[in-house]
C-alpha cells in the first residue's frame, strides 16, 4: 500500500458553520462561479487556534488512518482515528511563537477556495480541511469537499507540521500492530547421564 493510504484519523467536530461573511472574494463583482474565497487579513491576525483534519479514503481498517491536528499557544494536539475509533492521542507543549510559525507557513500557501460545482462529489477518496478560530468562534473554514481547495504549492499538513516536534507519520506508525517474526525453536541437546561414583555403586550393591 502507498504511504498516503496509511495516513488517517480524528473525530470531526460538528461546529462547521458557513464562513461566507468572513472571507474575502478575489472577484466580488463577477459571477459566483468565478469568485475565489480567501481568508481576510483580520482573521489571519486574530486567529488563536488552527485546526487541520485529514480523512482517509475507504480502505480496510488495518490501513485506514485519519487524523486531526490542533494548535494554539498552549498545546499541540494530534489524534489518530480509524473510522471514528480513537487509536492514539498525543499532546505537545506549544507557545505563541509556535502558533505564529504555523500561521506563517500557512500564509505562504495562499489558501483559497472556489465555490462548489454542480457536479456530484467523488465518494471514497481522501479529503482535508483547515479551520481558523478566534477563541471558540470559527472565523474561516476551507474544505476540499466544499468546492476546490487551492494553494500556491506546498502541503497544508506540512505547514502544520512545522510546529510539531515529531512527524505525523511517526505518530500514525504507533497505531499499527507490529509484525512479530517467529524465532526458530532452540535445538534440543541431550543431557549427559549422571555417572555414579564407584563408592556409591558399591554401597547400592551391598544395601
Amino acid at each position: 500500500m502507498k504511504k498516503s493510504l496509511l495516513l488517517s484519523a480524528i473525530m470531526m467536530l460538528a461546529i462547521m458553520p458557513s464562513c461566507q461573511s468572513r472571507v474575502q472574494t478575489d472577484n466580488p463583482q463577477g459571477d459566483q462561479k468565478d469568485s475565489v474565497q480567501t481568508i481576510s487579513d483580520e482573521d489571519w491576525a486574530e486567529t488563536t487556534f488552527l485546526r487541520y483534519d485529514f480523512t482517509d479514503s475507504s480502505t480496510p481498517p488495518e490501513y485506514h488512518r485519519s487524523f486531526y491536528i490542533g494548535i494554539d499557544k498552549d498545546s499541540i494536539r494530534v489524534c489518530v482515528t480509524c473510522y471514528g475509533d480513537l487509536l492514539r492521542r498525543e499532546v505537545f507543549p506549544s507557545s505563541q511563537e509556535t502558533l505564529d510559525k504555523a500561521k506563517q507557513a500557512l500564509a505562504k500557501l495562499n489558501l483559497r477556495k472556489t465555490p462548489p460545482s454542480n457536479e456530484p462529489p467523488l465518494c471514497g477518496g481522501t479529503s482535508e480541511s483547515v479551520a481558523f478560530f478566534k477563541g471558540d468562534e470559527q472565523r474561516a473554514y476551507f474544505a476540499a469537499g466544499e468546492g476546490t481547495l487551492l494553494t500556491s504549492g506546498g502541503s497544508i499538513v506540512m505547514a502544520f507540521g512545522v510546529a510539531l516536534p515529531v512527524t505525523v507519520e511517526s505518530i500514525i506508525d504507533k497505531t499499527r500492530t507490529p509484525q512479530t517474526v517467529e524465532e526458530p525453536a532452540p535445538k534440543r541437546t541431550s543431557k549427559p547421564k549422571p555417572q555414579l561414583g564407584k563408592s556409591k555403586y558399591i554401597k547400592r550393591r551391598h544395601r
